[in-house]
């Protein structure tokens, strides 16, 4: 199977489409109102309903549940809304929607709306099986409806402004589905007014991260050897990063794995469009970022964009671990100089070569504050040999 990118894009849920009423009328018409804004979204899969995709070829749907979605179903939408911004993205670019995995005991989609966003009444929310992205969709590849083109109905839920919703996803489903999606409508429409939305999708790897491995790691096999969890050229949803290095000779594939702390931040790593995963060269280095764009980031070159993890400006934990969970490497690093821990903004810290792999890297006086002048003014070393200290 062809392992997808995370997609944690969106569109601001309470801004207008340019179409106008193209969205009213094709929620209150014959096409897609039949899926979303009908009865078939409020009659289709309840809230226990089971995510999966048969392997048998689609059939005309016989339930609500199993409507898939057409190109057909879509063209009344009009014009392709603007492309989304990229997760991780902030200030006017912020999205309003984003998507991520969690995996502990059971792996689930985790569906954040932000708090400021601005609607009355209550919004709806749509899950979908999507299909592989079309290599040449006639919308436009960061398109939304090029998405949800040969998409499956799930399941209906509504929520508000600030919520987190989660959906418990079974093991059977990895493997078997390329991704999964989220349209967030708004319950309020007006003649002549239209309606507002946002999509967002998230990749599913091909095997369930809560599920053990059968050869795990080594721990220490991949170690955290420099972070930045305080830039000063950008903000910290554009430029925080970690730096992993892989201390074995062999690559290492770290897809799937949970990338967290030891409070409510956690996301699964989902590799690219390519399939080829997340990689780390023997002996090499590999970027993790939240945000993938070097014109934005702060001119860091990221290997791989995770959303639902953030690295604390004072004391945090950063913590690396295999599917089934088990640890390969972890971080506790504390603030404004306890331990011996650097601790200066706009400037990376950064693990001494001499301790990579050594109980020494325990202690904070084994880390020291970037000192190289990366792209935008902020001081470190990403993807390449810390300096010693």
């Amino acid at each position: 199977m062809s392992t997808p990118s995370v997609y944690a894009k969106s569109i601001s849920v309470c801004d207008r489409l340019s179409s106008g009423g193209a969205l009213r009328r094709a929620l209150h018409g014959a096409s897609l109102s039949a899926v979303i804004a009908g009865s078939v979204i409020a009659s289709a899969a309840s809230p226990g309903a089971v995510v999966g995709r048969s392997a048998q070829p689609a059939a005309p749907p016989t339930s609500p549940s199993a409507v898939v979605l057409s190109r057909s179903m879509l063209q009344p939408l009009g014009p392709a809304a603007p492309s989304p911004a990229a997760a991780g993205a902030d200030g006017a670019a912020s999205p309003i929607l984003r998507a991520h995995l969690s995996a502990s005991e059971k792996t689930r989609l985790v569906l954040e709306i932000d708090s400021s966003v601005k609607c009355a009444g209550a919004l709806q929310v749509a899950y979908f099986e999507l299909a592989a992205p079309p290599l040449n969709a006639s919308f436009g590849e960061a398109s939304w409806k090029s998405r949800l083109v040969g998409s499956r109905f799930l399941r209906r839920s509504s929520a508000m402004p600030g919520e987190i919703l989660e959906l418990e996803l079974p093991s059977e489903v990895f493997g078997s589905v390329h991704s999964l999606g989220a349209l967030v409508i708004s319950d309020t429409y007006q003649p002549g007014v239209g309606g507002s939305l946002a999509f967002t999708s998230v990749a599913l790897p091909p095997q369930d991260p809560s599920d053990a491995v059968a050869v795990p790691p080594a721990p220490g096999s991949i170690v955290v050897t420099e972070f930045m969890k305080d830039p000063m050229a950008v903000s910290d949803a554009r430029g925080e990063w970690v730096e992993v290095q892989n201390r074995s000779d062999r690559d290492i594939d770290i897809e799937g794995w949970t990338l967290r702390d030891d409070g409510s931040n956690s996301t699964v790593l989902v590799g690219d469009v390519t399939g080829e995963g997340i990689v780390v060269p023997a002996g090499g280095f590999l970027l993790l970022g939240r945000n993938g764009d070097a014109a934005i980031n702060g001119g860091v070159r990221i290997d791989d964009v995770y959303s639902g993890f953030t690295l604390g400006n004072g004391e945090d934990q950063i913590v690396l671990e295999a599917p089934g969970g088990f640890l390969v490497d972890r971080v506790d690093y504390l603030d404004g100089g306890n331990g011996g821990w650097p601790d200066a903004s706009g400037a990376s810290i950064a693990l001494s070569p001499r301790f990579v792999g050594s109980p020494a890297a325990a202690d904070g006086s084994s880390w020291c504050s970037g000192t190289e002048p990366m792209p935008f003014g902020d001081l470190g070393t990403p993807g390449e040999v810390n300096s010693d200290c």
